[in-house]
């Protein structure tokens, strides 16, 4: 998971654009740039370390630091994240502190401390074994040395039969009840769409009794769609056509939910910060904010969601839904009906996390979390002697993956966010994290029954190599036996596949004012 770090600190851009003396900007390298210097940062630029907005307004994804997709509106005086991205207009701001101070760097450390939190983990193959060999060469060599003594000194008839104990006790059962069952395991998951990092990650989900979920991107699709749109179609067009020329994500769902012909717009201004306007014929247009749409016409001002009007006319809003991700209700009630506590973390408004909470069934809702309450929320749990389960996908939720005791990730999340879930699921549906873990419970008790079948074996086979009463050969064919038994019981996972999952209708959720 140590690329989960790179990808993070890979969004510090390497320099800035820092105003001089005589009110020119010129580059300079991130570690030469001070508190209270003035910056210049363009659209598509990252803030490259903690400020405060000096000039300008700009629409800024802030999902680093929240989850959500959809961007807010800054003007002079807020203060912006490092990491945060600009996404429409230019802004001079004031720096608060360092580079190696800042809130992404602060990120970078988090995650740090969180992966190697984990590296104690020791999975219970590697335990046997560190106990195993050792004790299977002792017992031979004790062996070797008892019929010495019985023999009067007969090393050919002594080293025969510690020949046998060591064939029929290596690699046995016993070494294979866990590798086994786990490359299975792993298979069966493939075919589910659910990839798997190494075998200590199912150990540890079979041994969750807690399951904590992202709220955007993980329960929810995290792209916004348009719910009902104008009827005329002169309205249609010209709105498409003003979409076309935004970069805002609410611009980006208009368009897709819009078939129209775009209309033939002149004069387009691209008012950072409050949204689009054109004109068509003698008449001027507007799509964005609200309160700025209303300037030139009439209705209410107070809605959160875009608007578009003709100067002089009345405004339309689109409403901006969120629908729940594929499975989402499913996953939990498989998670309650089996007593494990879901919790959900978001770093969105109470409102509408409250709102996406109640639908799937959610009862323990904590809203506007940072990416620090995350971790220490896992933190906290583990020190409580819980084995909580992370299902995050965004930039913000890194941090909180790698502090899980296991942890799972969309393949459309971030890269950071798949780099460092211990599993990623490729398909879009939810119940695919509850699936895994039924499946890491399986593997589970696979591995204790073949365990149990391996210790019978050595109780039976090792006495009889000892007193001698076993030849190599007949050692060798106990040996594989024992193997082949163990192969076929982990083969017993494959038998309970899990049916195809049905698709389901998605569930709308209206946004509310922020």
């Amino acid at each position: 998971a140590r690329s989960a770090v790179t990808g993070l600190a890979r969004l510090v851009p390497r320099g800035a654009m820092v105003r001089q003396n005589d009110g020119r900007f010129a580059y300079m390298r991130l570690t030469e740039v001070t508190p209270d210097a003035i910056l210049s940062v363009g659209p598509n630029e990252r803030l490259p370390t903690d400020a405060v907005i000096v000039t300008g307004a700009t629409d800024l994804d802030r999902s680093l630091v929240t989850g959500e997709a959809m961007p807010v509106t800054a003007k002079p005086g807020d203060t912006l994240e490092a990491g945060t991205l600009n996404l429409t207009g230019r802004i001079e701001v004031r720096v608060l502190r360092s580079a190696d101070e800042s809130f992404l760097a602060q990120m970078i450390h988090m995650q740090t401390a969180a992966e190697n939190g984990r590296e104690g983990y020791v999975r219970v193959a590697d335990r046997v074994a560190r106990l195993y060999a050792p004790v299977v060469h002792v017992l031979a060599l004790a062996t070797f040395a008892g019929w010495m003594i019985m023999t009067d000194g007969d090393w050919q008839a002594s080293a025969f039969v510690a020949i046998s104990v060591l064939i029929i006790t290596c690699p046995c059962a016993l070494g294979l009840a866990v590798p086994v069952a786990h490359v299975v395991a792993a298979g069966r998951l493939m075919r589910m769409g659910i990839l798997m990092k190494d075998g200590s990650a199912l150990e540890r989900l079979a041994g969750i009794d807690r399951a904590v979920f992202d709220k955007t991107g993980t329960i929810t699709t995290g792209t916004p769609i348009v719910g009902v749109v104008p009827t005329d179609p002169a309205v249609r067009s010209t709105v498409k056509a003003l979409a076309l020329h935004s970069v805002h994500p609410a611009a980006r769902a208009i368009v897709m939910r819009l078939s129209d012909r775009p209309a033939h717009i002149q004069h387009v201004n691209d008012v950072p910060g409050f949204g689009v306007e054109a004109s068509i014929g003698d008449r001027r247009a507007r799509l964005g904010r609200a309160d700025w749409v209303t300037e030139i016409a009439n209705g209410p001002s107070g809605t959160a969601s875009p608007a578009f009007a003709f100067e002089g006319d009345t405004a339309v809003s689109f409403d901006l839904i969120e629908t729940l991700r594929p499975g989402a209700i499913k996953a939990i009630a498989m998670f309650e009906r089996s007593d494990i506590p879901v919790t959900m973390l978001s770093g969105d408004i109470a409102d509408r996390a409250n709102s996406v909470a109640s639908l799937v069934g959610i009862s323990d809702v904590r809203h506007g979390t940072t990416p620090a309450e995350k971790i220490a929320m896992l933190d906290t749990l583990r020190r409580n002697g819980h084995r909580a389960l992370m299902v995050g996908d965004g930039l913000n939720d890194t941090g909180a993956l790698a502090a899980a005791h296991v942890s799972m990730a969309p393949a459309s999340g971030s890269d950071a966010g798949r780099t460092a879930a211990d599993f990623v699921f490729l398909r879009d549906r939810l119940d695919a994290v509850p699936a895994a873990w039924r499946v890491a419970r399986d593997t589970a008790g696979i591995v204790r029954q073949n365990f149990g079948l391996a210790i019978a074996y050595n109780c039976i086979a090792v006495p009889l190599a000892v007193a001698g009463m076993v030849t190599p050969l007949i050692a060798a064919l106990a040996m594989s036996g024992s193997s082949i038994v163990v192969t076929l019981n982990a083969l017993r996972l494959n038998k309970s596949e899990p049916s195809s999952p049905r698709a389901t209708t998605s569930v709308d959720i209206n946004q509310v004012p922020a």
